[in-house]
């Protein structure tokens, strides 16, 4: 073999090794990035997480990996090992209050998330109304440019729907400033949401984490858990024919039963939070007390899957609105305060402070005081 053709050959076989290199390299690679440990998007810098209970942390790797946490609150490190499906999951006690505060998770490789704070943790949902953001409210302007709260933290959960449970919902921990406050959907984050987290901030003076999930147009069934229609005999024919409804409505919201929740709450579930307050009901007018029977469901499945016992559930009158069928709204207030009857269960009265000629009435600092009041009233026992 003269010196060219032997050149040919080294060059060949080292293009062949270079190759089996690369293709090495490329079946390498997935392993490399699979052991790479993730969290959910609802822990991320700036967060709040529940005072005074086991703090539930969980994230995805490599099957049998070794996952080490440690807060900066504490001295003590917590361990799990990432299961054969490539899940894992620990609990470690939260602080008091305060903060910030930092949190170290490591496994093969190491995230570590800033700005943490300890407090109350509310999530907020429903449709239109609760998703009604700061900027279209009575003395937005004003409001929005006093809104520099940076012990209120904002969660904001895009939205999404499924007939199948979501492992993940998108979404980051923001400050309260005026500058976020304003980002949103619909004009901003929920203004219901967030005068009620300010009252109960100024009321305590401890952190409050408020999470956002709402949907306009949105009626009960998409929000349900399944465990819930299991509970209520009522409506279980619901999700046992779910499949045979349309998938979503005029406005592009979901229908189906379970569809949000699959996609929206079922993400977060294992995220401790202090309660859920709730306004919807506009969707499911016509309803009568069949509307009862939904929300038992909905309020007994989230309890059920969140494992919190009976949280604190406060839901929102429905306003006066003048296109509601005669009597149509006297018997869907009528299911709203059948809801008392379940334990945890508060109802902020809306019928005073309403807009005949708007769905969406502007007044919704109230609305947030009176969410708050009942909250201060019932939970913190302040008078």
């Amino acid at each position: 073999m003269n010196i060219l053709n032997k050149g040919r050959h080294t060059m060949k076989l080292m293009m062949g090794l270079g190759s089996l290199s690369l293709f090495i390299c490329f079946l390498i690679l997935p392993l490399q990035l699979t052991a790479m440990i993730h969290l959910p998007k609802i822990f991320s810098d700036n967060m709040v997480v529940q005072r005074n209970i086991d703090l539930k942390i969980w994230g995805w790797g490599a099957p049998g990996e070794a996952v080490s946490v440690k807060g900066s609150w504490h001295k003590k490190t917590y361990s799990a090992t990432v299961d054969a499906e490539g899940h894992w999951e620990l609990s470690c006690p939260s602080p008091a209050v305060g903060g910030p505060y930092g949190l170290d998770i490591q496994g093969q490789n190491r995230i570590v998330l800033h700005n943490l704070l300890c407090g109350e943790v509310w999530l907020c949902s429903g449709q239109s109304n609760m998703e009604m953001g700061l900027g279209l409210v009575n003395n937005a302007a004003e409001e929005i440019r006093n809104a520099n709260y940076p012990q209120i933290r904002l969660f904001d959960v895009v939205k999404a729907g499924s007939d199948t449970s979501l492992a993940d919902v998108a979404g980051t921990w923001r400050e309260c400033t005026p500058e976020t406050i304003s980002k949103g959907d619909w004009e901003g984050f929920s203004a219901v949401a967030y005068f009620f987290g300010r009252r109960i901030y100024s009321e305590l003076n401890v952190p409050v984490g408020l999470i956002d999930a709402s949907w306009g147009a949105t009626k009960a069934e998409p929000w349900i858990a399944p465990q819930g229609y299991a509970r209520v005999p009522e409506v279980s024919d619901l999700y046992q024919n779910r499949m045979e409804m349309e998938q979503s409505g005029v406005w592009g919201e979901p229908k189906r039963p379970s569809r949000i929740y699959n996609a929206m709450i079922f993400p977060i579930k294992t995220f401790p939070i202090r309660g859920v307050l709730w306004y919807q009901g506009e969707s499911n007018v016509g309803d009568g007390m069949l509307y009862f029977s939904k929300m038992k469901a909905l309020i007994e499945g989230w309890r059920q899957v969140w494992g919190q016992g009976d949280f604190p559930f406060y839901l929102v009158q429905v306003a006066p609105y003048k296109d509601y069928a005669e009597g149509e709204l006297a018997q869907l207030w009528q299911a709203q305060r059948k809801c008392l009857e379940l334990p945890g269960t508060a109802l902020a009265v809306t019928e005073d402070i309403g807009d005949w000629e708007d769905i969406h009435p502007k007044n919704k600092l109230d609305v947030g005081e009176r969410l708050a009041k009942l909250a201060l009233v019932n939970i913190y026992r302040k008078k």
